[in-house]
């Protein structure tokens, strides 16, 4: 895999998995929903710079955009965060004690259960790190 470094604007990207009610029965019933989020600039390196952007690192965290609704009319049995988080780094590249994200790295979401296989940081610009 290419060593493209993680930074402001990249996404995490994959899909959860809710348990939605259905407010007619009370049955319930596993849904996939989309996650795509930016990260979010508090949880970045903002003092390393790639190409004037904030680096990634483990525990970066992005927000769902449009966050998960359940369809109309039912409910979440347990209400997604619609947080995202780089949960594994492949490099051993450190920030401030902490490894440098790179495209395709871990991530965790607000998916129930361990969904999270597919769940990956997706870049819009590449830029290098390591080897």
């Amino acid at each position: 895999m290419n060593p493209f470094i993680a930074k402001s604007g990249d996404l995490i990207q994959g899909t959860d998995v809710h348990t939605v009610v259905n407010s007619t029965t009370s049955e319930t019933q596993p849904q996939s929903f989309p996650f795509s989020g930016a990260f979010i600039p508090a949880t970045l390196e903002a003092k390393v710079k790639v190409n004037d952007m904030a680096v990634a690192t483990v525990n970066s965290q992005a927000e769902n955009q449009p966050p998960h609704e359940p369809p109309p009319s039912d409910t979440f049995s347990d209400p997604p965060t619609n947080l995202g988080q780089l949960s594994s780094c492949r490099i051993k590249v450190k920030v401030n004690g902490k490894n440098v994200a790179r495209d395709g790295d871990s991530c965790t979401t607000c998916t129930e259960g361990d969904q999270n296989a597919q769940v990956r940081v997706q870049q819009k610009v590449k830029v290098c790190i390591g080897s």
